[in-house]
């Protein structure tokens, strides 16, 4: 069982293809967290800044994990983020964290889109099945 804390401070939401991409990052977080770590706290951020969306994901766990990229998971989230011309840093420091920004008015973005609201009841509804 773990504790989330979830920062979500986004007024106006992104398109759809990132949401969905932002939803995917996140399910596979919890995914390695309940897999791979010993942590029993979860910090989750989802802000909108002037220019970039930031999402933000760390546990407290003490093990390290052995590899950063072998985990056909990480190689997923990384694929993503680039594909919408953003950055994404995994770092084992005090636990493992995720720290991703991707540009707001990226081109490959697509108008229109479901509210991220529904991602965070989502992420949410994901925390209480772990």
């Amino acid at each position: 069982e773990y504790t989330v804390d979830l920062d979500y401070d986004i007024s106006e939401p992104p398109p759809q293809n990132l949401q969905f991409c932002f939803a995917a990052i996140i399910k596979e977080a919890f995914t390695n967290t309940a897999k791979h770590s010993d942590a029993s706290r979860i910090r989750l951020v989802l802000r909108e800044h002037p220019s970039f969306y930031q999402l933000l994901f760390e546990d407290d766990g003490s093990t390290a994990p052995k590899s950063y990229s072998s985990g056909m998971g990480l190689l997923n989230m990384k694929e993503r983020i680039e594909s919408f011309h953003g950055t994404i840093n995994i770092t084992f420091e005090r636990g493992f964290k995720i720290f991703i920004t991707v540009p707001r008015n990226t081109a490959s973005y697509q108008p229109g889109g479901k509210s991220l609201r529904s991602l965070s009841s989502t992420t949410t509804s994901l925390c209480r099945h772990l």
